[in-house]
């Protein structure tokens, strides 16, 4: 599917935009913030502007003689592996969101579900060594709870 500007946005139809299209990846907080920058560029708030369309284009094009340079097949242009991570923070930069990227527990849990896959692929879904990844994950999702109750609150919810 092609050429679409980051792997979203259709440069030759305004406004028509593909959300979870990247694979080898860690698909829902990716597709998220996917979201979030449509959400963002439709609505035209937020500091999420898009290039225009022959910018767009070009840079189409320069990604694409970079992946066939590279000999990457065509069908696996949206596989992102290890380069989500630049993608996830590119995305969030775009949406207007800092450079602070994705929490880093994510990329280093990633990692090392691969290498637990690799060394026990008969075994990885049942043994695990990722203790402190959780600990992390776990007060992440705390905070953004203890937040959501708190606008919950607010509103007289």
């Amino acid at each position: 599917m092609g050429p679409l500007y980051e792997d979203i946005f259709c440069p030759e139809r305004e406004g028509l935009a593909f959300i979870g299209l990247p694979w080898k990846v860690v698909p829902f907080p990716q597709f998220q913030v996917q979201a979030r920058l449509v959400a963002r560029v439709l609505s035209g708030r937020g500091g999420a502007g898009l290039p225009g369309r022959g910018d767009m284009l070009a840079a189409c094009e320069e990604r694409a003689r970079g992946l066939q340079g590279a000999g990457r097949a065509k069908r696996h242009w949206h596989m992102q592996g290890a380069g989500q991570w630049e993608y996830n923070a590119r995305l969030l930069r775009l949406c207007g969101e800092g450079e602070a990227g994705m929490p880093s527990w994510r990329e280093h849990m990633y990692q090392e579900t691969g290498r637990n896959k690799r060394s026990r692929p008969d075994e990885y879904r049942d043994q695990w060594d990722d203790g402190p990844l959780v600990a992390e994950a776990l007060a992440e999702f705390e905070e953004i709870w203890a937040g959501m109750e708190g606008a919950g609150a607010s509103r007289g919810a």
